[in-house]
This record gives C-alpha cells, structure tokens and sequence, in this order.
C-alpha cells in the first residue's frame, strides 16, 4: 500500500498524450485537456486522502472527457491503476495499466503496476507469464529511475521463480492410451 502511494505520479501536466484519432477542433481538444486536468487535479487530491472511491471517479471523469475527443493520458490510466491496486482490485487495475503502456511505451509505472497486479491475482501460468513480460518492458524503459531498478529485478526474478514453480508443479500428459508411431 505504500509502495504504490509512493509511486502515485504527481504531475500536474501529463507526459506524451496520444494525439486525437479523429478531427476534432483544436479548441474542443484543448476544452476537453483543461476539463481531464481539472479531473485529475481532483482525483489527485482524494487519492492523496485515500478516498479511493472518489479517485476513481475522478480519473474515469478525466478519462472519458479526453476519449471524447480521441486523446488517452496514460498518467491518468496509471493512476486510476494505483487506486485499483491499492483497493485490491487487480483486474481493472492491469487493465488500466496496459491502456497506460499502450498511450505511452515509456511509462515504466505503467508496465510495473500491470507486473504487479498479474502476480496479486489468482496464480496461474499465463498470469505469471504476463508479469514476467510486464516487468522485463518496464525493466526496458528509459524513464525507469536509478533507485527502482533493484526492486523491479527482484520482483521479475520472484515472477520468474513462480514461472518455474508452477512448470515443475505441472504433470506431463498421460500417453499410455498413445499409439506408438
């Protein structure tokens, strides 16, 4: 939990947005950014107050105004994600994690926290295989800082092992009932 109120991305003015898909008019693209930054700013002050709940709504409010206008923020996917992930609510919190990294490769939170939130679910090989990929992107990006490095080693290898453990737990077929060829 305070992991990742401490990873909670703070700034007021976003990192590269994803550029608006259809024609929109500049001033309806810049009305919906101000509209998403008001949101955001909001949801940033409930998620401070953990008033999880409010902060959702917020980032959903910041989210479906830029969609509006075809722009996606992936600051505002990645915290939206830290509030899921905070309530333990991992399913939405990998999904707005990989809408994140899909709005900006460069945002090593975005592919930690889905590396998170698949090893907090229900442990399942492909779940387990996901994070693995999810850690090594995030482990890839260039925004990645110095003094985090260690922790997302550390939290691949512990993916990782758990890849290993559950290949190992996992029988081989039975083939007596096989023809020999």
């Amino acid at each position: 939990n305070n992991v990742i109120m401490a990873e909670f991305n703070q700034t007021s003015a976003s990192p590269p947005e994803s550029e608006p898909v259809q024609n929109f008019s500049e001033e309806e693209v810049l009305t919906a950014r101000s509209q998403a930054l008001e949101c955001k700013a909001a949801a940033d002050a409930a998620f401070r107050s953990q008033d999880y709940d409010n902060a959702i709504a917020g980032y959903t409010e910041a989210i479906n105004a830029l969609k509006a206008v075809g722009v996606a923020d992936s600051v505002i996917f990645a915290n939206r994600s830290a509030c899921y992930l905070t309530m333990k609510r991992y399913v939405p919190a990998c999904h707005d994690a990989i809408k994140s990294g899909e709005a900006d490769p460069s945002n090593w939170k975005a592919f930690w926290r889905q590396g998170v939130a698949l090893m907090s679910m229900a442990q399942n090989k492909f779940r387990t295989k996901q994070a693995i990929a999810a850690f090594e992107r995030c482990a890839q990006c260039p925004s990645l800082p110095e003094n985090k490095k260690a922790e997302i080693a550390q939290q691949l290898y512990q993916a990782q092992a758990r890849w290993q453990q559950q290949d190992d737990e996992t029988p081989m077929p039975d083939m007596s009932n096989c023809a020999p060829s």
